[in-house]
């Protein structure tokens, strides 16, 4: 996944209208991570996408 698809989905995430939208989002695009690998991907990306 390239930098720009990367911020632009962690974008919808944090414009999620509900916590439970931006829930549903996580588990469709990080399948197979665990909450503390989530945790970090997110930090990742908000860092990158700053």
């Amino acid at each position: 996944m390239n930098k720009e698809s990367m911020c632009a989905m962690y974008r919808a995430m944090q414009n999620a209208p509900t916590e439970q939208d931006r829930q549903a989002m996580m588990e469709r695009n990080m399948q197979g991570m665990s909450p503390e690998m989530r945790q970090q991907h997110m930090e990742m990306m908000r860092k990158q996408c700053q």
